[in-house]
């Protein structure tokens, strides 16, 4: 399963294995000790986990903190929200975008970047091999999925402390849509997503939100819920294959999307619907 706001035609595979298996094996207690040994067992199984580890870091270091621009644009984003966020005072606009980031990051690097990861390898402990670049993956998948449980229980405890959502004339579009990112991927709390999607329900048509991040939530809601989706924003594995999941009402889907400022859903299925999965 996939959420698709902007086109994106690579790595649909990838983050439809990652929301199914986050959605089944992540605890709602929100205690987190499973998921930080798990992430520590995928280190301490392989040759040279620590030093893979510790490459793969400074790399994603060099990228944030880098003075120049980088000609990859995901790269590029990373390191203009890493400026963004610190150019933000202490406080909640600051500590949402750098959870963004590392919510983000080792997607990124899976999805886009799957040469320039597996060069880490190759600087560390030539040559690659098939079961260092499995070592590489696992790594970063147990990694989003630890960083979507802790940053689900703190954009919970956040919420709870701002009595309601994050208002864009309070905090501004780029605090408000941050925050909905990590609700987006707060998958095994669905009560939680589901009372979000409610008050961005009534916020949305005042601009209080974006009407994108509301069309988002709204159909991963309803996929969680096993209903119809709205906005075509949600993909599914089906015997192997790319599809999109049940829509309310196919025939209106172009107008639907448009009314929530998302783009033709031709422009974002043609890459992932049919592909192999």
């Amino acid at each position: 399963m996939i959420s698709i706001g902007t086109p994106i035609h690579f790595g649909a595979i990838l983050a439809a294995i990652m929301l199914a298996a986050c959605q089944a094996s992540i605890p709602e207690t929100g205690d987190l000790s499973a998921e930080t040994v798990s992430v520590q067992t995928v280190v301490d199984d392989a040759p040279d986990g620590e030093a893979l580890v510790s490459a793969y870091q400074n790399w994603k270091t060099s990228i944030l903190i880098s003075s120049k621009a980088h000609s990859i644009k995901w790269r590029e984003d990373m390191r203009l929200l890493w400026i963004n966020a610190n150019a933000e005072p202490e406080g909640f606009a600051r500590d949402v975008a750098l959870r963004v980031i590392h919510d983000q990051f080792p997607r990124n690097a899976s999805i886009w970047d799957p040469v320039e990861v597996s060069k880490i390898i190759e600087e560390i402990d030539p040559p690659i091999t098939d079961e260092k670049l499995s070592f590489i993956s696992r790594y970063l998948f147990q990694q989003m999925q630890t960083t979507d449980a802790e940053n689900a229980v703190w954009i919970e405890e956040q919420y709870a402390l701002n009595q309601g959502w994050f208002k864009i004339s309070d905090y501004g579009t780029f605090a408000s849509t941050n925050a909905w990112l990590l609700v987006q991927h707060a998958v095994h709390r669905p009560d939680f997503m589901a009372q979000v999607l409610d008050e961005m329900q009534r916020l949305y048509p005042d601009d209080e939100v974006r009407s994108q991040d509301y069309a988002l939530l709204y159909d991963r809601v309803q996929m969680i819920s096993e209903k119809p989706q709205r906005y075509g924003s949600q993909f599914t594995c089906q015997a192997g294959i790319m599809a999109v999941y049940s829509l309310e009402d196919p025939g209106a889907l172009d107008a639907l999307r448009a009314s929530v400022q998302l783009g033709p859903f031709s422009e974002v299925a043609d890459g992932i619907v049919g592909q192999l999965c």
